[in-house]
């Protein structure tokens, strides 16, 4: 009987120990931050860290050591958000940084490309006043002479005593004929030297200068004739021309070949400037233009020039008696390169 009873004390005290085994293992150790309710369970306020762990709650592991799910597992994610994250981040700032300077270069860049053109046009006005040779000048449509003792180019610099009387500006500038009228039947050029516009590539420049004219126009045949003159802009030293646009052309130059009698003008049919858009008539004064320079056309030898012809105004073959019933012609002053 005895051992029966100590067998089921035994049996019992096994029972109970298991139970309280049991029990334990699936209790939680209640925190600070817990609240024991009538049914004796922890249940968490969510206000602070409390658990065992040091966790505010059973779905934070991470926050204490990034661990999600107990393995450790998520502390190699945490380093990579940490790190990884971080240092994505800190390439996204580096790639914004680099981006930045390579604008700021690029700033600096255009700048300093600015800078450089204003500095270099700011050397190419010219007053007319000294030429040394700067500019030129010569006879259009491949001719080199015509009639006997007659002047097909009569550019000239100096001081104007004809036309508006007095240059633009002090007592230099070029004119058809400084003191008188041209002579009809002129075909002309007037050349600027080569300019280095290859650092305003990416700079806005136009050419500026002043001029007065007066070119004859008449009526013979019931045709109205216009002598005339335009401007030309080259990108390669004179070996080819652009006609200019946005020069402020107020008509259309024909020029008169002949008249009845004999009187015609050496190759009458091969004027350069006939029927091509410039300057007629007259000017009413002195006048500013300003004429923008292609991109194409800013490069090492850039170079402009001034073109006019005249036509048969008088029946002589006398080129002063010509004169006196011609027309003042075409004067330039103060001519310069700027950018807006």
């Amino acid at each position: 009987m005895a051992t029966k009873d100590a067998l089921a004390r035994y049996v019992f005290a096994s029972v109970l120990v298991v139970l309280l085994a049991t029990s334990c293992a699936t209790m939680e150790v209640v925190g600070d931050d817990d609240t024991v309710t009538d049914a004796g369970w922890a249940t968490d306020t969510g206000t602070g860290t409390s658990g065992a762990d040091g966790d505010a709650d059973s779905d934070a592991d991470s926050d204490a050591d990034g661990d999600t799910d107990g393995d450790g597992d998520a502390d190699a994610g945490s380093d990579a958000d940490a790190n990884g994250d971080s240092d994505s981040d800190s390439d996204s700032d580096s790639d914004s940084d680099s981006d930045s300077d390579a604008d700021s270069d690029s700033d600096t860049d255009t700048d300093t490309s600015t800078a450089d053109c204003a500095t270099v046009i700011a050397g190419m006005a010219s007053d007319f006043e000294d030429m040394s040779g700067d500019w030129t000048h010569g006879i259009l449509d491949g001719h080199t002479s015509g009639w006997p003792s007659w002047t097909y180019d009569h550019w000239e610099r100096g001081n104007a005593t004809s036309g508006p009387g007095s240059c633009h500006g002090g007592t230099g500038c070029w004119a058809t004929n400084l003191d008188d009228n041209y002579i009809q039947c002129q075909r002309a050029w007037l050349k600027s030297t080569n300019l280095d516009l290859s650092t305003c590539v990416d700079t806005d420049v136009s050419i500026t200068f002043w001029h007065w004219f007066d070119f004859w126009t008449g009526t013979y045949g019931s045709q109205p004739w216009y002598d005339g003159g335009f401007v030309e802009l080259s990108g390669d030293g004179g070996s080819s021309w652009l006609a200019a646009t946005g020069a402020g052309y107020n008509g259309t130059t024909t020029i008169n070949p002949n008249m009845e009698g004999g009187y015609v003008c050496y190759n009458p049919t091969s004027f350069y400037v006939d029927d091509k858009p410039g300057y007629v008539g007259s000017s009413g004064g002195w006048l500013q233009v300003t004429i923008p320079v292609p991109q194409a056309l800013r490069t090492s030898t850039f170079a402009l020039r001034f073109v006019y012809s005249t036509g048969v105004s008088y029946a002589t073959t006398n080129q002063n008696t010509s004169m006196q019933h011609a027309a003042p012609g075409w004067y330039i002053d103060d001519m310069a390169v700027v950018s807006p």
